[in-house]
């Protein structure tokens, strides 16, 4: 059993180093945020640029076909913001499934802890019975042959006059 919490325990430090490669990385992708801020900006200016042009193109002074370009532009700038906000969201929830699996981690690690003192307080047990079994065992003092036993099997003796005599053949 020593080994399975040995393997598992090792299993777990994989993970934890690849949970905290995932939140690295998206702490430091989050850096998009500002890019998403500076894409509302790149929008606004597109917005305007549209405007102008609209009413440029209304009153005969620019052709239709600048119109045309300043609205593809304001589009495209409008996706490329949507596409990054979304980009943000992944992130973002890319780093809260890391944390969580961060606190996986750590449950887990404790509860292979947890599991090691009781495995630890199973050994002392299991040593703690080893040693009361010997307490039961009655060894002669001396080689010889066993001619009278006062105690049968069974029987609580306490220490003192003996229990048997051996006599040497």
């Amino acid at each position: 059993m020593v080994s399975q919490v040995r393997e598992s325990e090792a299993a777990l430090r994989l993970q934890e180093r690849q949970t905290i490669d995932q939140i690295k990385q998206a702490e430091a992708t989050r850096v998009g945020r500002g890019a998403a801020d500076g894409g509302g900006r790149d929008l606004e200016n597109a917005k305007l640029e549209l405007d102008r042009s609209r009413n440029l193109t209304q009153k005969g002074v620019e052709p239709p076909q600048r119109f045309d370009s300043a609205r593809t532009s304001y589009d495209a700038t409008g996706a490329r913001l949507d596409s990054l906000r979304k980009q943000v969201q992944a992130q973002q929830s890319a780093l809260a499934l890391a944390h969580a699996t961060a606190e996986q981690i750590a449950v887990r690690r404790s509860q292979v802890q947890s599991s090691q003192a009781q495995q630890q307080a199973a050994n002392a047990q299991r040593t703690k019975a080893d040693v009361r079994l010997a307490y039961a065992v009655v060894r002669a003092p001396i080689d010889g042959i066993v001619d009278v036993r006062a105690v049968r099997v069974g029987e609580v003796v306490n220490p003192g006059p003996a229990d048997r005599h051996a006599h040497q053949p």
